[in-house]
This record gives structure tokens, C-alpha cells and sequence, in this order.
């Protein structure tokens, strides 16, 4: 049961007060600096409305909610651990008979709590929360980098899951220019023009490029002019284009994955690997707690609270950053999804649960 003992409901107190004193202190310093960048656009827009901005930051949270809970969760667990081991209550509880494991059971609870919420969030609140960004972006976020569009490469994702990269518009939107469909791993058109229409794509100054039989592509044949007939995409995907792969839910993609047909082996990777992220990623909660925990309960002279903060962050920082290279590596095939998603987590599982397990 939880909370049925004095002890069990002082460190569920303890940690949910420096869970969520941290969370929110995190993220209200991150609205004031994402507000004070935005600024100009939100007094100009005379049509925005409170809650919109509203709306805006909530969304935001949930788009961050995967780096900002374990975050949060791997920062209780050292500040509450600390405390208890700087007050001798944790000898204290320990001399009565308990173990160490039965004294962290609390800790491990709140992390489960989290990577359950972080499972409903990928499955339930983020394919949403991504596309009002995006809308916000594109509709009021004028002034700002994002609203310009001024990244080097936009992307649309059409209905055959074959997707046009592209360089930009013209000003009436009539036209993409500098352009690329990628229908397949062995099969690019290069185009210069494509009319933003797609009932009727014309191309202009157009090379199709296909991979011969030593694996090298190459171009096959250069085309003036070209009406692309198999080039199908809905009207609205001509501004903003459809959901990309990786802001789908769970449950969608493993329907795709199960699907008997997939387009091809770059896209069975893509979802492969965009699944695995989300399967596992919740479970960085429960690992935050593995990790830190031993750490912050041993009894030493030199035992410094600081250095544990030190050494986590940047623990912290450089596991999300393998996990950023993974999906890298497993989007474009360079190793398996499965090697390159569930690496890390075993690797890091395995060092941190021995130290774990050890621990009396």
C-alpha cells in the first residue's frame, strides 16, 4: 500500500515537494524567456486571444514533458535523499531494521507514477499539442524564427509516405522551389519548380535518380517539363503537411508497424525507431531513481551533495544526447532500431542496476 506508514508519507511529501517546486520553477523560467522572445508577435496580433497563449505554454510543457519529469524526478531523488542522509534519519530508519530497498520503494513509486504519465502523454496529449504548435507557429509567431520559416529545409509528408523536401516558396505560394521527392531509399526526383497544386503537379527542370544495379545512384533521365501524375497529396498538406512520423501517437504506430505492407525499409525503420523512442523513453523516470540512488544513500566523509548534483546533470545531459544520436542512427538505417534505441537503455541499466542491486 502506499503512504500507510509515518515515514512513507514524509518522503512522499518531501518528494513531491521538491518534485514539483522544481518542475515549475523549471518551466516558469522557461516561459519568461520563450515570452520575451515572442513578445513583439503577441502584442502585435491583436486577434490573439488570452487563452491561446495560454494553450501555447500548456502545449509546451507536454512537448517537454519527456526531458522535464525525469528531470525533475532524478533532482527530488538527490535533494530528498540528501537531506535524509545529512540528518541521520536514514540511519535512523535503517537501525530500526529496514532496508535500503524498502526505504526507496517511495522514490520508485514516483517515478512509476511518471513514466505512467509520460506513456499517456505520448499516446493521448502530444500528436495533438504538436500540431496547435506548429498551427501557432505558422499563424502568429511572425517575427520570430519560426514563424519566418527561415530553416534551410521544410519537409511534407505525402499520402504514399513518400515525402518533398524543399528549399522554399515563391511569395504567392504558387510554387516549391529547389525541391526533392524522396518516393523511395532507391528512387529521388530532383526538381528545380513544382506547381503547388496537387491536381495538377507540374515540375520544371526536372532529374530522376534511381540507384542502379551496383547500388550507386544515378541519374536516370532530366526532364523541361513533366507532369507528375503519381505525385498525390492532400490540398491542406500544400502549408503545413500531413503528421510526421514522429509526432504520432503510440497506438498509430504500431498499427503501422503491424501493417502486412510497408512502403519500404527506410520507413519501417523510421517507425521502428520512433516507436522504440516512445516505448522506452518513460522508463528514463524509473532509471533516474536506479542511477542517483545509490550515490546519494552511502555514508562517507567526503560525501558531497554538490558533486552528486554535478555529475548527474551532465549524466543526465549525456544520455539524452546518445538517445538523440540513436534515433540518428536507426532513422537512416546505419544500425538496426533495435540496437541503436535499446542499447543505451540495457547499457545504462546494467551499469546502474548492478550498483543498484549491491547496494544493502
Amino acid at each position: 500500500m502506499i503512504g500507510t506508514k509515518i515515514w512513507q508519507r514524509y518522503f512522499f511529501k518531501e518528494i513531491l515537494r521538491i518534485f514539483t517546486l522544481f518542475l515549475f520553477s523549471f518551466y516558469f523560467i522557461f516561459a519568461v524567456l520563450d515570452a520575451s522572445a515572442h513578445i513583439q508577435d503577441f502584442i502585435r496580433e491583436s486577434h490573439l486571444s488570452f487563452l491561446s497563449i495560454v494553450l501555447y505554454y500548456l502545449y509546451q510543457f507536454i512537448k517537454y514533458a519527456d526531458l522535464i519529469i525525469p528531470l525533475a524526478v532524478m533532482v527530488a531523488t538527490i535533494k530528498v535523499l540528501s537531506s535524509l542522509n545529512n540528518n541521520r534519519e536514514l540511519a535512523a530508519l535503517q537501525t530500526s531494521g529496514m532496508n535500503t530497498k524498502t526505504l526507496l520503494r517511495p522514490f520508485f513509486q514516483i517515478a512509476l507514477f511518471s513514466s505512467l504519465f509520460l506513456y499517456c502523454n505520448y499516446e493521448f496529449f502530444y500528436p495533438p499539442a504538436v500540431g496547435f504548435l506548429n498551427n501557432f507557429y505558422e499563424s502568429h509567431l511572425k517575427h520570430s524564427y519560426r514563424g519566418n520559416r527561415k530553416e534551410p529545409l521544410h519537409i511534407l509528408y505525402l499520402k504514399d509516405n513518400s515525402r518533398l523536401i524543399y528549399q522554399t516558396t515563391t511569395p504567392s505560394r504558387e510554387y516549391f522551389f529547389d525541391l526533392f521527392w524522396v518516393r523511395s531509399f532507391d528512387e529521388i526526383w530532383r526538381i528545380k519548380y513544382l506547381k503547388a497544386d496537387p491536381k495538377d503537379p507540374q515540375a520544371f527542370f526536372v532529374d530522376h535518380i534511381q540507384r542502379n544495379s551496383e547500388g550507386v545512384l544515378s541519374k536516370k533521365a532530366s526532364y523541361d517539363h513533366l507532369l507528375l501524375k503519381d505525385l498525390k497529396w492532400s490540398p491542406a498538406m500544400a502549408r503545413v503537411g500531413k503528421t510526421p512520423i514522429e509526432n504520432r501517437s503510440i497506438r498509430e504506430l504500431f498499427q503501422f508497424l503491424t501493417k502486412k505492407r510497408v512502403t519500404n525499409s527506410y520507413h519501417s525503420s523510421e517507425l521502428a525507431t520512433h516507436f522504440l523512442y516512445k516505448c522506452l523513453m518513460p522508463l528514463s523516470s524509473l532509471l533516474a531513481v536506479v542511477a542517483v540512488a545509490p550515490y546519494c544513500i552511502r555514508y562517507s566523509r567526503r560525501y558531497s551533495p554538490f558533486l552528486i548534483y554535478s555529475v548527474s546533470l551532465f549524466g543526465f545531459i549525456a544520455f539524452f544526447t546518445l538517445i538523440d544520436a540513436s534515433i540518428i542512427l536507426g532513422e537512416n538505417r546505419v544500425v538496426s532500431p533495435y540496437t541503436a534505441l535499446l542499447a543505451p537503455f540495457l547499457f545504462c541499466g546494467a551499469l546502474f542496476g548492478v550498483k543498484f542491486l549491491r547496494t544493502r
